[in-house]
């Protein structure tokens, strides 16, 4: 069985995008510095760094500086606009077979499945970018080596 949570390449670098570009979100970052900190293949960021545009960055105005900027904070965007915004909305997942082989009341995965959507979708959704980078910051400190001694 492939993973029900995996997401896009898109939807994924959009994400990173955003945590990074609010982790710097005291200036504008440059094509080349957001490039650098992801590391996809440049023809892939170029593809899909246009779509993005149109949600979550602005652009400052024209000149040497340019770059990209988030239009909120990202204490105001969750994980679940950004996907969002780059696929279109979480559908619910009725099943895990790609052709139903019952109907989906007489399921015995049919209540789980629905409860399965119902939290990821409020915990994604309620979770702002601030919070992944402050989970990401303390995990990052529990690997270092002077945190591991005993």
């Amino acid at each position: 069985m492939s993973n029900p949570l995996a997401i896009s390449e898109a939807a994924s670098l959009a994400l990173h995008a955003v945590v990074f570009l609010t982790k710097n979100c005291d200036r504008s970052l440059l094509n080349r510095e957001m490039l650098r900190h992801s590391k996809p293949p440049r023809r892939i960021w170029q593809k899909y760094c246009t779509d993005w545009g149109r949600w979550v960055w602005s652009r400052p105005p024209a000149g040497l500086k340019g770059g990209f900027r988030l239009a909120r904070p990202g204490s105001e965007i969750n994980p679940l606009q950004v996907y969002e915004a780059i696929e279109r909305p979480l559908a619910d997942i009725t099943c895990f077979l790609r052709e139903p082989i019952c109907r989906g009341d007489n399921c015995i995965l049919g209540p789980l499945l629905k409860t399965v959507n119902r939290q990821a979708r409020e915990h994604v959704g309620s979770t702002t970018v601030v919070d992944v980078i402050n989970v990401y910051e303390e995990a990052k400190d529990e690997k270092t080596p002077e945190n591991n001694q005993n």
